[in-house]
């Protein structure tokens, strides 16, 4: 692919799929002051088709120089029009460099990727360069009620906690609900509340914050820690740690590594 910059008339480009639905207020402001300031550091990526330029990235900067009555816009030019599967990945590439995308933003350009490549979640992960559990925590996110979609994007409610609210139910006014309950909740807490209203077990019986369980005559254990389990939780807790055990050996992962994926799961990062 030969690639060139050049300098194209604002008014013959287009951003035909910007990935992007959230722009924090005041953004584009900010961004058109410091590219006036400073000039266009940056170029925005895309192709001409037709007489146009097409972006595949840089919708925001583009709308930054329009502000500010600029006449044209520094590009890099692919030289082609990519697919659709490459214009997808290349745009989940760039915003795992940049962070740029709002969370529901990102998880529906992965699930646009995953269809376009007819792929399952690990070979969609690789094709962008994250964890496949990572990937299986975003992608719920597009499942949320619309309102709830926008707070997630703004920042007002915790991603991580969405995720888990949409896996708990489809149903939009449990997921208001539960939104509601967990801006005053830890995400492990809402992890809990959300296992019990999922599994739709009581909250009666003996309950430990701690909890041992030998498993052979060797000494072999595991131990569970968290805030009032009861039975049910440790039943949760473990189906979920063997299903990511047997998901980890499907990928050839050693239990160090095995380890350090749980860890980081557990951080919600």
């Amino acid at each position: 692919m030969a690639l060139k910059l050049v300098n194209v008339p604002v008014e013959l480009c287009d951003y035909p799929s910007q990935p992007r639905s959230h722009k924090p207020p005041g953004y584009i402001e900010s961004l058109a002051a410091n590219i006036k300031a400073h000039g266009q550091q940056v170029p925005v990526i895309g192709w001409m088709a037709n007489g146009r330029y097409q972006l595949g990235d840089g919708g925001c900067r583009l709308d930054a120089i329009r502000l500010n009555g600029g006449t044209h816009v520094l590009g890099l030019d692919l030289g082609k029009e990519p697919s659709r599967v490459e214009l997808l990945v290349a745009q989940a590439s760039i915003d795992l460099h940049k962070q740029h995308l709002p969370p529901v933003d990102r998880a529906r350009l992965y699930l646009s990727i995953q269809a376009e490549k007819g792929s399952n979640g690990k070979a969609t992960a690789e094709a962008v360069g994250i964890s496949a559990s990572l990937l299986s925590r975003y992608l719920p996110l597009v499942n949320l009620a619309p309102d709830l979609q926008t707070t997630v994007n703004s920042g007002q409610l915790e991603w991580t906690k969405a995720s888990l609210i949409a896996q708990a139910t489809a149903d939009h006014d449990q997921q208001r609900q539960l939104a509601k309950e967990a801006q005053a909740m830890t995400r492990d807490a809402l992890a809990v509340s959300v296992r019990k209203k999922r599994n739709g077990h009581s909250d009666n019986g003996v309950k430990v914050n701690r909890l041992k369980i030998l498993l052979g005559p060797e000494g072999e254990s595991v131990t569970i820690t968290g805030t009032d389990l009861s039975l049910d939780d440790a039943i949760e807790v473990l189906q979920d740690t063997l299903k990511f055990a047997r998901k980890a050996q499907s990928e050839n992962l050693d239990v160090k590594t095995w380890a350090a994926v749980m860890r980081d799961r557990s951080k919600g990062g």
